[in-house]
C-alpha cells in the first residue's frame, strides 16, 4: 500500500511508461482499455455501446481521444461518474461529462 495514493497516481501520470512495483503503467494500461474499445466498436459499429471501468482506465482511455485529459482531470473525477464518448468513422473522439452531483 502507498503511504500517499494520490501521489503514487501522479506519479504514473507523470511519467506514462512508469509502473509501481508488481503494477501496470499508464502506456500499458491505456492500451489495454484502447483495444476493448476498438473491439467492441469493430463488433457493434452502429450500436451505442456502455463501459464500465475504474477511473484511472476511464481518464487514460479519454485521454487517448482528448491529450487535454491529465492527471488533474483524474483528480476531478467524482464516485461515481459518468462521461459521453461519441468516436466518428475518422477515429476522433469528442467527449462530454454527463454526471451532475446533486446536493441533497
Amino acid at each position: 500500500m502507498f503511504e500517499d495514493f494520490f501521489k503514487a497516481v501522479e506519479a504514473t501520470w507523470r511519467n506514462p511508461s512508469f509502473a509501481h512495483p508488481g503494477g501496470e503503467s499508464n502506456v500499458m494500461a491505456q492500451k489495454r482499455g484502447i483495444t476493448v474499445v476498438q473491439r467492441l466498436l469493430e463488433k457493434h459499429p452502429a450500436e451505442h455501446i456502455v463501459l464500465s471501468t475504474h477511473g484511472n482506465l476511464m481518464a487514460l482511455v479519454l485521454q487517448a481521444f482528448d491529450p487535454s485529459v491529465d492527471f488533474m482531470v483524474w483528480k476531478s473525477l467524482t464516485m461515481p461518474d459518468v462521461y459521453k464518448l461519441n468516436i466518428s468513422k475518422s477515429g476522433k473522439g469528442l467527449m462530454q461529462r454527463l454526471w451532475q452531483e446533486v446536493d441533497a
